[in-house]
């Protein structure tokens, strides 16, 4: 779906470049159309910086923000109506972040995620070795955010 998203961006605009806030918006639509259980009321916000990135990167970006996105879709809200999840950009000159937050149950990576979690797994790679960047995990008992950086140009 990221890289559907990614491609039907590029063929529309004939360019080399994706606008991330149109990026996010189209991932996050695409989730949450099937990710949101029926009768739970999650609201998913994307804020902060609007900036072109060259389409490599845009649609490493747009894998990793779909599989977080997925997974606090799936766990953050367990036992809860209602919740939310807010998809932050910052742009910098070299590089840039993005930073996923929910309001939801949180978790501990050590504990909550097994080592061989395949998903989690692939996002580590994708930011590391594709985008030359970092990641974070900041667990807390009430509600989990996830932060990476990547470089603007590859």
């Amino acid at each position: 779906m990221s890289i559907a998203a990614t491609h039907e961006i590029l063929a529309y605009h004939g360019m080399d470049e994706v606008e991330i806030e149109t990026l996010l918006c189209r991932v996050k639509d695409s989730i949450t159309h099937y990710a949101v259980p029926y009768g739970k009321k999650i609201m998913v916000s994307v804020e902060g910086d609007d900036f072109y990135l060259p389409s490599d990167v845009a649609a490493n970006v747009a894998l990793i923000v779909n599989e977080l996105l997925t997974n606090s879709l799936e766990h953050a809200f367990i036992g809860s109506e209602h919740g939310k999840i807010v998809i932050q950009t910052v742009h910098g000159e070299i590089y840039s972040h993005i930073r996923i937050a929910d309001d939801g149950v949180g978790f501990d990576p050590n504990k909550d995620v097994s080592p061989d979690s395949l998903g989690l797994t692939i996002v580590k790679t994708l930011v590391k070795d594709k985008l030359d960047g970092d990641i974070v995990i900041k667990p807390q008992s009430e509600r989990t955010e996830i932060c990476f950086n990547f470089c603007n140009r590859r």
